[in-house]
């Protein structure tokens, strides 16, 4: 086994690495519609392709998976991580679709504050837990 029994997925370390995605992930969001005239003078195009914001929602899921799940089959049994990680995560796809800035800047930001505080959550019932002590 690669890891012992208080793994990565358990001891905090994804959960901190899946809020900081998250939160850049929203400044990316929040950022790149009021800087957009701006990204090609800085070499940054990069920034407003569709495929770099899927990304950042791809591994947000990955990391929120391999965080969240374990922590609830293994450790604390409790939902509510994963709970907020879902509606959170369909906030984000939601607002892929979504065509007027207005309305897509909200729900983005709403399914990014899910994220984060999903492994907040699971953070805290991480410390607060015998099992995931040991």
């Amino acid at each position: 086994m690669l890891f012992k029994e208080r793994d990565i997925a358990t001891n905090g370390t994804l959960d901190r690495v899946g809020m900081a995605a998250s939160f850049i992930c929203a400044v990316h969001c929040v950022l790149t519609p009021l800087l957009f005239t701006l990204l090609p003078l800085f070499g940054l195009t990069f920034l407003k392709d569709e495929r770099f914001d899927w990304a950042f929602i791809v591994i947000s899921i990955i990391i929120g998976i391999t965080s969240l799940i374990p922590s609830y089959l293994k450790k604390h049994r409790a939902l509510l991580p994963i709970i907020l990680f879902g509606f959170g995560v369909v906030l984000l796809i939601t607002a892929r679709h979504l065509e007027s800035l207005s309305t897509e800047l909200p729900v983005v930001l709403g399914g990014g504050l899910l994220v984060v505080t999903a492994h907040k959550v699971n953070r805290h019932l991480c410390r607060n837990c015998e099992k995931c002590q040991r």
